[in-house]
């Protein structure tokens, strides 16, 4: 019998690809050993096939009839989990819990996760549209902005493509040096530069990080959203003058720091307006926008409907494109 059980549970409208990356490295041993080490099964919350994004039914087993204990257990929610049976899954996933099994969310997951009581004083991620409102959620849970963070017996991801690099730290605790070593051969797998075991590292995806000086100007505008700062004070403060930060946004970026910075705060006011309860007020104030009537015109301007509009569009379409509809328990 194989000596260790894995399931992936896929709740709502599932990523295909996240859901394979999850079991893919745990595949790749079968492959290469004599004989199976890991059974790997997928669940669902009813008995259909999962609908994936792309069209392909995805075959699982009712969670119901799930035969535990598990070793680990993936939890999977990535676009549409308004309407899930949470207190049947939460409950469920309390009681895996309690019989051993370590569980990680991935993409949305880990809301899901805070809504069931699993996470409590820990450190966790998730997708990295939805950590503002996480935060503002879940105050009592501390959101890093990471690829995966492992505490204890709970681990979190971001998704996507990040759960590679989750499952392959998993892997390595379980598996031989030799045995790891053979699955990255096979999946041409290498850990991200300045990450050699594969742990949780910082999402910086813009490229531009790559200058210093742009880089910190970008993380006092990313850490002074509420109360932005003038770009006169950010050039001090990074050791620039305003002449050339205004120079190496424009060759770097194709826009001044201003333009920048009003993007910035405004993208962070559609992941609130998506995923919190704050008021549209509340948004504004959060996002440095005092004056309410700047905040539309500012939103409406760079999205094209105002504030509530975009809200209620969001709440009222399963396949809006620009993001995730998660849902939240009150």
């Amino acid at each position: 019998m194989p000596s260790y059980r894995i399931a992936i549970l896929c709740v709502g409208e599932v990523s295909l690809h996240t859901a394979l990356l999850a079991a893919e490295p745990f595949r790749a041993v079968n492959r290469l050993s004599p004989c199976n080490q890991f059974e790997i099964e997928f669940l669902g919350q009813g008995n259909e096939p999962l609908k994936t994004m792309i069209g392909i039914p995805l075959p699982a087993r009712p969670m119901a009839l799930a035969e535990p204990p598990f070793d680990l257990i993936f939890v999977l929610a990535c676009y549409e989990t308004v309407d899930i049976d949470r207190t049947t899954l939460f409950a469920w996933l309390r009681v895996m819990r309690q019989k051993g099994a370590m569980i990680a969310g991935l993409d949305l997951a880990p809301l899901l996760m805070a809504e069931a009581g699993l996470l409590g004083n820990r450190q966790v991620t998730s997708h990295t549209t939805t950590r503002d409102a996480f935060a503002e959620r879940h105050p009592h849970v501390r959101v890093c902005d990471a690829l995966f963070i492992i505490d204890r017996n709970i681990a979190t991801c971001a998704g996507q493509i990040a759960t590679l690099d989750l499952s392959m730290t998993l892997l390595r605790r379980v598996v031989s040096t030799a045995m790891y070593k053979a699955v990255q051969d096979e999946l041409v797998y290498t850990p991200r530069e300045g990450n050699p075991e594969g742990q949780a590292s910082p999402v910086t995806p813009d490229e531009s990080m790559a200058d210093r000086l742009l880089a910190g100007a970008q993380s006092l505008m990313h850490a002074h959203i509420e109360d932005p700062l003038p770009i006169t004070e950010i050039a001090r403060q990074v050791g620039s003058s305003e002449r050339e930060l205004q120079r190496r946004f424009q060759r770097r970026l194709g826009r001044s720091p201003a333009d920048f910075y009003r993007d910035l705060r405004l993208r962070k006011a559609m992941d609130l307006l998506q995923y919190s309860s704050l008021t549209i007020r509340e948004i504004g104030i959060a996002t440095g926008f005092a004056d309410p009537s700047a905040f539309y015109r500012g939103f409406r301007n760079r999205f094209g409907k105002g504030p509530q509009d975009w809200r209620s569009s969001f709440n009222a379409e399963p396949s809006f494109p620009n993001g995730r509809r998660v849902g939240f328990v009150s």
